[in-house]
């Protein structure tokens, strides 16, 4: 969000004023996810604060899933349904100022307006040039400057990867393609993994319905043959299978291989890379522990023109030998060892900055992380899903100090070992929610017991609190819509937690009520469509929001008129419920057990209360 605000006011602000006000600017994403994201926020952005003034465009390939759960696709975020090369032609009219991208118009996109690049992926060598290098199409006598704005690249970085090709520069040594298969054969040597393995796994890898099932057969063949071996072959097995994957996908540039057989080998050590255990460059947790990471703020690190060097630059072709050695560590005290990791972070510490050392329980709070876990996600979408979430909840820079993407790249190892440990975190506190025994009637015996004082009003006029419930646990286990029945388990697994497990922590509690009142418009979206066999309509061709959906059925819309003291109770709750739902967080301001507590009852109240008044319709439905 807030690098979404930074991006509109600084294009409104200045950008929009250069090229004699005709200027454009693209947005540079690391998935297609955070581009369908980055697209419905910036267009609420311009809505709400610049009262539309300018359009956008996204590309992306294929669909993808929002944040939110919501399928998308260019053809239903774009104007129009613009989609491929359309949109190219799209950009050109006046009113679409900003492109949003994923993969896509990053090479060989010709489009002399464009002004200023956001970028909020990680950019390394080529790629870099190639992106970056959209801005310097030539609009004389308008285009007098153009503007790179990125989270993530340091200024050394690009100037590193421009200087390599800014004169001449000539490629030396010969290029044997035989050489890859040595390197094959290196790793074969090991008999970490078979040709039946590659197969399935590279027939998985092109088949969504089989694809889910990759992480696991990886992660056995790590566990049973990788994690044996001693340190220094694990390190050194790792090196190799990432020397075979980094120069096939060099070779495979300027060479054409005609070999299926090494390019399913290629794609299995790719994925399987990915698993390999680190070894080396972690420090011992008692001194993370002592590393003072406690605040930060946002910094500009860097602005201004990046100075290259005007000379020929020679590439040398690489040369097979030895994977690098593991060296004897290097002996260091404590202090030394603590000053050399926190003195990057001495000039963003200060007592009035903003305090981040809450950050792991705000994650764990965080409904959609958790969903994620129990959900079974891999461990590589589960490190993405975190790292989203800390640039969500500290600030619009944490990227520039931990950036996980260059971290798994360049096996930096104290960031890694950050989010690597909260992953860990969150998947033993998901397996351990998930794994509690699910009794139905148990849990039902138990809502009832809770509720029954809260409902006492609603049920001396119409059904039983049991038969209420009874029909509330129907509506979660029957069959409407698969985009509605995802709900189902995640529902039932909260209120199971919430009302069954002894041991619940307070963190784990507010994770299940936030996952509650996240999910409640799914509930009514479900229900309304148990009973009317259709789904709610939405306006001006958008899905239904929570409004809608609180406005299809006439119980809850009718509560702002009521009087009397249920009326009002429940009044208050609904208006609470929608406070917390769209606070951009879906957190509520709970500091306290006992606030989480009646927090969690004004939540689930407004499920059992929505359910009483629908048991009649669902009944005239034929249920």
């Amino acid at each position: 969000m807030r690098k979404a605000s930074m991006i509109v006011d600084q294009f409104m602000k200045f950008t929009i004023k250069k090229i004699n006000h005709q200027a454009k600017a693209m947005v540079v994403c690391d998935s297609r996810q955070a581009a369908a994201d980055y697209k419905q926020i910036i267009d609420r952005i311009i809505a709400e604060e610049y009262s539309g003034a300018i359009k956008t465009l996204v590309a992306f390939s294929g669909e993808v899933t929002d944040s939110n759960g919501r399928k998308c696709t260019e053809a239903n975020m774009n104007d129009d349904g613009v989609t491929d090369n359309d949109i190219a032609e799209k950009f050109k009219e006046d009113d679409y100022k900003i492109l949003i991208v994923a993969e896509k118009f990053q090479t060989g996109f010709d489009q002399k307006l464009l002004h200023t690049m956001f970028v909020d992926r990680t950019l390394g060598g080529i790629q870099c040039i190639q992106t970056l290098s959209r801005l310097n199409r030539t609009y004389w006598p308008y285009k007098e400057d153009t503007l790179v704005v990125d989270f993530r690249n340091d200024a050394d970085s690009v100037r590193k990867a421009f200087n390599k090709y800014y004169t001449v520069t000539t490629l030396t040594g010969d290029v044997d393609k035989q050489r890859v298969y040595t390197l094959k054969e290196d790793v074969e040597n090991w008999n970490i993994f078979n040709e039946d393995e590659i197969n399935d796994v590279c027939s998985r890898m092109v088949d969504k319905t089989r694809v889910s099932g990759v992480p696991s057969i990886i992660l056995k063949i790590v566990k049973e043959r990788v994690e044996p071996l001693s340190d220094e072959d694990k390190d050194k097995y790792r090196k190799q299978v990432n020397r075979f994957v980094r120069q096939y996908g060099f070779l495979a540039q300027i060479m054409d291989f005609t070999d299926p057989d090494l390019e399913k080998f290629y794609v299995f050590c790719k994925v399987l890379y990915k698993y390999l255990p680190y070894t080396k460059e972690t420090l011992p947790m008692e001194l993370l522990d002592m590393i003072d990471l406690d605040k930060l703020r946002i910094q500009l690190s860097f602005e201004g023109t990046i100075e290259l060097e005007d000379e020929p630059v020679e590439l040398k072709a690489t040369r097979i030998g030895e994977v690098g050695q593991k060296k004897e560590d290097e002996k260091r005290t404590v202090a030394e060892l603590l000053d050399m990791v926190n003195s990057p972070f001495a000039n963003i510490l200060n007592e009035n900055d903003k305090i981040i050392k809450q950050i792991w329980e705000e994650l764990l709070k965080d409904p959609e992380v958790m969903d994620a876990a129990r959900a079974g996600n891999s461990y590589d979408v589960m490190i993405n899903i975190c790292k989203q979430k800390f640039d969500d909840t500290i600030v619009d820079q944490i990227d520039k100090y931990l950036n996980f993407r260059e971290v798994l790249d360049k096996e930096k190892g104290f960031a890694l070992t950050l989010i690597g440990k909260f992953v860990e975190a969150v998947a033993k506190q998901a397996a351990a929610t998930s794994s509690l025994i699910y009794d139905e009637a148990v849990l039902k015996e138990k809502l009832v017991a809770e509720m029954q004082s809260e409902f006492a009003g609603v049920c001396s006029k119409m059904r039983s609190l049991q038969e209420i419930v009874d029909y509330l646990f129907f509506v979660l286990n029957t069959t409407s819509l698969p985009k509605l029945d995802g709900i189902d388990t995640l529902l039932k697994e909260s209120l199971n937690n919430i009302y069954t497990n002894p041991h619940i922590t307070s963190i784990v509690k507010y994770s299940f009520f936030n996952s509650l009142v996240q999910k409640y418009e799914a509930f009514l979206k479900k229900l309304y469509y148990l009973i009317n066999d259709e789904e709610i309509p939405g306006h001006d061709g958008k899905d239904p929001a929570l409004a809608d959906s609180i406005h299809a059925f006439r119980c809850l819309w009718d509560l702002k008129h009521l009087t009397d003291e249920d009326g009002k109770k429940f009044s208050s709750y609904l208006q609470m419920l929608r406070a917390w739902r769209n606070d951009e967080a879906h957190n509520a301001p709970c500091t306290t057990d006992a606030e989480v507590d009646a927090a969690i009852k004004v939540a689930v109240s407004m499920y059992i209360y929505v359910t009483a008044y629908s048991i009649t319709d669902l009944e005239m439905a034929g249920y």
